[in-house]
């Protein structure tokens, strides 16, 4: 969506997958701990469409400014998805997470920095799979979602 204004630090591809990380930040994990996760929360697409996801840690001004632009939201957030459409360099869709609101839930929700960047990667890409949490029934089907996605990646040892 920004692509030409972000100037990505650090990149990370999974040979093979449909996952690429860029960091805006100089901060946070390993572009290698995100793909894991990634990976972990991956759905089919619907309409069997095919194409990468592009998961990009920004900061709050960053994500303040692309809410205000495409949601006319003028506050940051901690995560926006964004669906592209077809022949769009093979992206299926962007998910931004910022990296400071991810530090503050986590303080907040008192959990680990990871366990909630892990949260926020698994709700971008369930929201780019078309999972909405616009209604309290929507809002309980995606926590329920992200919990059961969490489970597989504290099983792999990605939060401890």
């Amino acid at each position: 969506m920004a692509g030409g204004r972000i100037k990505p630090r650090r990149t990370g591809k999974n040979r093979g997958s449909r996952f690429e990380v860029v960091k805006t930040v100089r901060y946070g994990p390993a572009a290698s701990w995100i793909l894991a996760v990634a990976r972990r929360a991956v759905l089919p697409p619907s309409g069997g469409e095919e194409g990468r996801i592009r998961i990009i840690l920004v900061s709050d001004e960053e994500i303040g400014r692309l809410n205000a632009r495409f949601l006319k939201r003028e506050r940051p957030t901690d995560v926006l998805a964004f669906p592209l459409e077809d022949g769009m360099d093979d992206i299926f869709g962007e998910v931004y997470i910022s990296m400071d609101r991810a530090g503050e839930q986590a303080s907040l929700y008192r959990v680990g920095l990871k366990e909630e960047l892990a949260r926020l990667v698994i709700h971008g890409i369930l929201h780019l799979h078309g999972y909405s949490d616009r209604t309290k029934a929507g809002q309980r089907d995606m926590r329920n979602r992200e919990e059961a996605f969490l489970d597989v990646c504290r099983a792999a040892g990605l939060l401890g």
